[in-house]
């Protein structure tokens, strides 16, 4: 039988194989250091064989390769020792491994220790002390512009107290005794109990229906005066208050037509801010603080019906809200949903004519709050027939003031209140 020549070669290069593991020479390559030949590719190198011939010819620990295969015949991979720097180094990973392991160990204990003292017995391992650090003032604490909206005075109009089951009254005497009060708390509020520098500015909006008129018949079989001696009294009575806050600070005076005043029995969109009531008594006013000689104190009369003017960084658009594109039932929530609906259309007027609009101001729905993007103004007859009809919440008679700062913006907001206790039950504390 004739010998296979290659069982020669076969011992010989796994013989080779074997005297590279016990020179210390690895049987598979070790990561990160290429450095270190593996034994095939040591043992390839001394019969200058190819490295990946050979290795496919021997194998490797856990791929037996052809010798084995043909003759039964692969290295003996267990006599190969690591060297005792390696040995050293392996030991001290492990060392290093066994010790991260205890202290992730350890941190989790604590943390759940923790956790149980602080989720089950409530306990806070340090102690909390209370603290507030405040801010440090600026140099200069800038400006404030005062608004004040007046709008809805009706002035001439009858609430009959009988007929409002005691909840309210409103004649000409008492219009006097609102407007008087009004003046005397916004005053006191600007003076006495205001802080820091006076105010740079007061803005007066001037907000439409500030006479009942005679647009409806029964306002004028029930009117306590006409639209000509009810302008009169008005325009006495706001001159009054423009010479009482002139002397807190300049004046500027915004005139808005609103749906009483008007001239005409059914609303009209041409010529409505100049054939309006309304602006006869701004121009009354003014001609009044003319004649007295009142200085710094300035009248506007947008055309329009809204007034957009500038408060420091803030557009304001005032309107009497008859226009606001928002009109409707009251429903449960009463007006408020028409007035948002109102300011979001405002807004969207004038951003098509790129004037951005912060704040919007409405009078026309007798009721007072603060919204987003705008405030609604109330009225200083209150409750009426009409409003007792709808089953309208009743409230009082109140007007805004609003109070701009010229670095934070709207910092302020007042509900004036301008009825007294004995004008009617809604004035009145409620008995226990």
């Amino acid at each position: 039988m004739k010998k296979d020549p290659r069982l020669k070669q076969a011992k010989r290069e796994v013989e080779a194989v074997n005297r590279a593991l016990k020179e210390g020479h690895p049987p598979v390559s070790v990561p990160g250091n290429n450095r270190i030949k593996t034994a095939s590719s040591a043992a390839a190198e001394r019969l200058r064989r190819d490295r990946f011939a050979l290795s496919n010819r021997v194998g490797s620990p856990d791929k037996p390769g052809l010798w084995h295969r043909l003759y039964g015949l692969r290295p003996d991979w267990d006599c190969y020792q690591l060297p005792a720097d390696e040995i050293e180094a392996i030991n001290e990973k492990r060392i290093e491994r066994d010790k991260d392991a205890e202290l992730r160990d350890l941190k989790e204990k604590l943390v759940e220790a923790r956790n149980i003292r602080s989720g089950v017995l409530k306990l806070v391992s340090d102690p909390l002390h209370p603290r507030f650090d405040f801010p440090k003032k600026a140099s200069k604490s800038g400006s404030r512009t005062v608004i004040l909206h007046l709008s809805d005075w009706h002035c001439g109009e009858v609430v009959n107290i009988d007929e409002m089951e005691g909840l309210n009254a409103f004649n000409l005497s008492i219009f006097r005794n609102r407007v008087s009060r009004l003046g005397s708390t916004v005053h006191e509020l600007l003076t006495t109990h205001w802080k820091g520098q006076p105010p740079e500015k007061i803005i007066l909006i001037f907000g439409g229906d500030m006479i009942t008129g005679e647009i409806h018949d029964e306002l004028a079989k029930t009117n306590d005066a006409l639209s000509a001696p009810a302008v009169r009294e008005c325009a006495e009575r706001l001159a009054g208050l423009v010479k009482l806050l002139r002397g807190i600070a300049p004046i500027d005076i915004y005139s808005i037509p609103g749906n009483h005043g008007r001239l005409t029995k059914k609303p009209e969109s041409k010529g409505m801010a100049v054939n309006s009531f309304d602006t006869l008594i701004s121009q009354v006013v003014e001609m009044v603080v003319n004649l007295d000689k009142i200085s710094g104190v300035r009248f506007f009369y947008p055309k329009s019906g809204d007034a957009v003017f500038r408060v420091y960084g803030l557009t304001i658009c005032a309107a009497h809200g008859d226009r606001i594109g928002s009109k409707g039932g009251q429903g449960f929530i009463g007006p408020i949903a028409t007035i948002l609906r109102g300011i979001a259309k405002t807004r969207s007027y004038y951003a098509a004519q790129n004037i951005m609009i912060d704040y919007v101001l409405v009078g026309h729905y007798h009721t007072t709050s603060k919204l987003p993007r705008g405030f609604s103004n109330g009225s200083l007859p209150g409750p009426s027939e009409y409003s007792r009809d709808l089953k309208a919440d009743p409230e009082p008679a109140k007007q805004n003031m609003i109070v701009v700062h010229s670095e934070k913006g709207v910092i302020d907001f007042q509900e004036i209140q301008c009825g007294d206790a004995g004008e009617g039950a809604i004035y009145r504390a409620r008995s226990a």
